[in-house]
């Protein structure tokens, strides 16, 4: 029986990935049916229910159990994947493993300012979402430079009193054990709950390669729907911004 199930604590998803929404969540099983529809779905890794409640209780996940499913210098997103989307859950985390090396490189590649956008947003989320600093402390200039990354690396350092995180493991698994902690908080246990949820609602995450929607020539992202909302029918419709990251358009 499906409730005998054990699920592994850590998966990458494939089409084959033996995964419920109960064990993993709604966004980590729709991935699943996307592959399933030979969809172009970036590497993704999903953090069971289980997994993700252990983080929270103080029982840090080890990053080779994720890391190795990617590139060798990654970029990632972290996802919350809740048994419903009506039940919210702490925001996405974009652009995991920026850092001095990947920003000189990206500069190479993307340009300056890309690179600069990828870079400042993945500092001023970390420090706000991650390290629990000031938001105001940090600015958010449109078409940022190279010395607006390195203003807002010292204003982290004055603020958080030791170096902004070099290392993706370590930036992975801070990450990971601050949205944990998000979900279990009181404030939030209350909020769900209001919205119909269980008092012992899990959460999963989903960890997932970034498609990167800034840089040189057309570089966007956007939101796409296959079927009518009124009737249900065949219908293809959506959103498109160019340059641009994540939900934006």
């Amino acid at each position: 029986m499906e409730s005998d199930q054990i699920y592994a604590p850590v998966v990458l998803i494939s089409n084959t990935t033996p995964m419920t929404s109960a064990a993993y969540g709604g966004r980590a099983k729709c991935a699943q049916r996307l592959i399933r529809l030979e969809m172009p779905i970036p590497t993704t890794v999903a953090l069971s229910f289980l997994a993700v409640h252990d983080i929270a209780m103080g029982n840090a996940i080890d990053p080779g159990l994720v890391l190795p499913h990617f590139d060798q210098s990654p970029l990632l997103s972290v996802r919350p994947s809740s048994g419903s989307p009506d039940w919210g859950g702490p925001g996405a985390i974009l652009n995991i493993g920026m850092n001095d090396k990947k920003f000189n490189d990206l500069c190479e590649t993307l340009g300056e300012t890309p690179a600069s956008i990828l870079y400042l947003r993945f500092i001023n989320s970390y420090a706000t979402h991650v390290a629990r600093l000031d938001s105001d402390a940090f600015e958010d200039p449109e078409s940022p430079t190279t010395k607006d990354v390195e203003s807002a690396l010292e204003v982290y350092k004055d603020q958080a009193t030791e170096p902004f995180p070099q290392d993706v493991n370590e930036q992975l698994v801070n990450v990971l054990r601050s949205m944990a902690r998000a979900w279990e908080g009181t404030s939030a246990r209350l909020l769900r709950q209001a919205k119909g949820a269980p008092g012992d609602a899990g959460l999963g995450l989903v960890v997932q390669a970034m498609a990167i929607g800034v840089g040189r020539g057309e570089c966007g992202s956007g939101v796409i729907q296959f079927a009518s909302s009124d009737t249900g029918r065949p219908e293809i419709h959506g959103r498109y911004l160019r340059q641009s990251q994540g939900r934006e358009s």
